[in-house]
Order: structure tokens, then sequence, then C-alpha cells
């Protein structure tokens, strides 16, 4: 299994050569492997040993920059991706690097709410709680391998894309795409919409927060810390090195988080887990 994230080729090649470099256009390296077995301490280790022996290689700091998008640090990330721009990187690859980045990278104000969300055991989504559009109450479905907002009309997708709310606060203006497949009645959200709310999970009470940006989280220790890694639309949980890391909804997920109140610490790069 690959993450797809340390993407960029670490190869050497003569800077004339790397021009119009496509950060994602290569194969499978050793950092996917490391990667694809939870040894992110050493994947990490081998993108930064690859950018100081080639400093001026775009490949090399654009894996690097994937890297560390995937583990939420968008700020380094970004700095990176300027790099390998000024050192011949592919500016449209840069481009939809970023673009798909984006949504991930923004923080949302609001006053704390919390709503009822039902869990879902089909391994496929993690579960759903009700939305407004446009007054009108629909079922929002999260699907982790979503990206932004899915609804079944172009009606829908008009009203939608004025705004989305739940328990009262508003969610951000999502990218909303039609898809016939969607059940009426209902929404498909990806984490991306909800993640820079800071959702907090509640697996006991059966409930969604949405907290008050700069709120301090209040954690019950003892908590378990898991390592996550973005896929961009998907996420995955490190569960111990050495050991392939798993989907968020996959059933490995679901028996690591039922019957608990979790959520993601961005600045440490985990998820929080309180039983």
């Amino acid at each position: 299994m690959s993450l797809a994230l340390a993407s960029a080729p670490l190869a050497s090649a003569p800077l004339a050569a790397q021009r119009n470099v496509d950060l994602r256009s290569v194969p499978i390296s050793r950092v996917d492997t490391l990667l694809a077995w939870g040894r992110l301490a050493a994947a990490e280790q081998a993108l930064y040993a690859a950018v100081e022996a080639r400093p001026r290689a775009p490949e090399a700091r654009g894996a690097l920059a994937w890297y560390l998008a995937s583990r939420a640090r968008f700020g380094i990330s970004d700095v990176l991706f300027t790099e390998a721009l000024r050192f011949g990187a592919d500016s449209g690859a840069v481009r939809r690097a970023r673009a798909t980045i984006a949504p991930w990278t923004v923080r949302h104000d609001g006053a704390e709410v919390t709503v009822p969300f039902v869990f879902a055991e089909d391994a496929r989504t993690i579960g759903s709680f009700e939305v407004q559009v446009d007054g009108a109450p629909l079922r929002a479905v999260l699907d982790p391998n979503a990206s932004g907002v899915s609804v079944r009309t172009a009606a829908v997708a008009r009203t939608a894309g004025r705004g989305i709310s739940a328990g009262g606060r508003m969610l951000p203006r999502p990218r909303v795409a039609v898809d016939a497949r969607v059940p009426e009645g209902e929404i498909r959200l990806g984490l991306d919409v909800l993640w820079g709310h800071a959702p907090v999970f509640d697996e006991v009470r059966g409930t969604l927060t949405l907290p008050a940006r700069g709120t301090p989280p209040r954690v019950m220790e003892p908590a378990e810390r898991i390592p996550f890694v973005l896929t961009m639309p998907g996420l995955w949980l490190v569960l111990r090195p050495g050991v392939a890391p798993a989907p968020v909804e996959s059933p490995q997920g679901r028996v690591l988080l039922r019957g608990s109140r979790w959520r993601v610490d961005v600045d440490a790069s985990v998820f929080v887990i309180e039983r």
C-alpha cells in the first residue's frame, strides 16, 4: 500500500533535467514503503536527508512538502513548495498540490455548538448529522473519502453553495458538486469541510461538537495519542510503527475509536482518544 504523499522522485538528476518536474508522478520509493508500514519518523528523516543531499532538487522538496502537509504542517509545506518552484518544479503541479491542500488549512470561527451525531457501523463513512440548507433540514453523511460537498441536484447545489449550517453555526462556503448517486434528502461531506472547525466526536453521548476558536481543549487523562496521515481526501491512523496504517473509517479504525471521545490535535499531528 502506498499513501501517495511522498511522491516526488528522489533519484539524482542534473538540475537542467529537473525543469517542469511533476511532483506526484513517481514510482514507489523507499519512503512510500516506510509510510506504508507506519514508520513516520524514518520516512521524515529520509525526506529531510534527501533535501540536504540535493538542496536544489525540486522533487526532493516537493516530496517533503507533501509529507509535511499530510501531517498537517501546512506552513512549512507551503514554504517548501515555493522553494521547489524556485528550483524548477512544474508550476501547474504545484498549483494543483496547493489547491488540494488549501481546504484543510483554513481555520473557522463561531460559537461552540453540539449536535447529535449517529456513528456509522458500515466501515465506509464516519457517521451522519443534521444540517440546514436554506432552512431545510438535510442528513449530512461524513465521508472521509470525499472532498467538499456532494448533493443530488443542481437546485440543492445552488442553495448549499450559499451556506450550510449545523446547530446554527455556519460552515464555510464549500466546493459543491452534483452527484446523482447521493440519496434524496442527503448530502455528503468530506472531512475537509469540518477540519477547520476542530471537531470533537463523542461516541458515548452520540454528539459532534464544533468548539469556539481558541477554546483550550478539555482533555481527560489518560488519553491515547495516535499519529495520523492525511491522504486528501482520506485520513489514516498510524496504530504503531511496523503496522500498516488503517483508514479512520475501517474496521480497525472503528475498533480503536468506538466508545471514546476523540478529536484531532493539529499542532501535534495526532488523534487524541479519551475513554
